[in-house]
């Protein structure tokens, strides 16, 4: 258990042989914070020594405010790539931040997602890793979406529903996929 890392936990469903996906809160976010919530983040050494401990090589950052430079230079000084998709609290990323974020998982053998608090915007992202990586199929249903990954807002699972309808788009063939398991 991480203190810096609140609702920490490894997605083990539906991901593809050979990845490790990992979910959880900002670093150090505080809900007690004045809104912004998401400005509450700060990322330590100790919060990065407990991601080098767990493996993880690639950050997804959906928080709608970047690592300040120093905590960048942090995780680069370890070998933790960071890639930030900014999303409004509340909000649901788009088809090309689904793109971004599948080429970065992609490229990484082991990722850590997160958002503010941990669920709406992660949860969002994680199942659409998902659908991705299993063509659609999996996560079945909203339902589930919105129980087991914390899915939050009609408009997350709309976005969700028109990833379905076109997940053939993101590559997992044997030719594409020696592009992305160099890490």
């Amino acid at each position: 258990m991480s203190r810096e890392w609140q609702r920490f936990e490894p997605v083990t469903r539906n991901i593809l042989t050979g990845k490790r996906l990992f979910r959880s809160s900002a670093p150090n976010y505080n809900e007690s914070a004045p809104d912004p919530k998401d400005a509450s983040q700060k990322l330590t050494v100790s919060a990065v020594r407990y991601l080098q401990d767990k493996g993880i090589v690639g950050i997804i950052s959906l928080n709608a405010f970047p690592y300040k430079y120093s905590e960048r230079s942090l995780l680069y000084s370890v070998g933790i790539d960071y890639k930030h998709i900014p999303i409004k609290d509340f909000h649901a990323p788009t088809l090309d931040d689904i793109d971004d974020a599948w080429d970065f998982f992609m490229d990484h053998r082991s990722t850590l997602v997160h958002c503010g608090y941990g669920w709406g915007r992660t949860g969002t992202m994680i199942t659409a890793l998902q659908l991705c990586c299993t063509d659609g199929r999996y996560p079945a249903s909203s339902s589930e979406w919105m129980g087991r990954n914390h899915v939050e807002r009609p408009e997350q699972v709309a976005v969700l529903r028109e990833l379905r309808s076109d997940v053939s788009r993101y590559p997992k063939d044997k030719y594409t996929m020696e592009r992305y398991w160099k890490h």
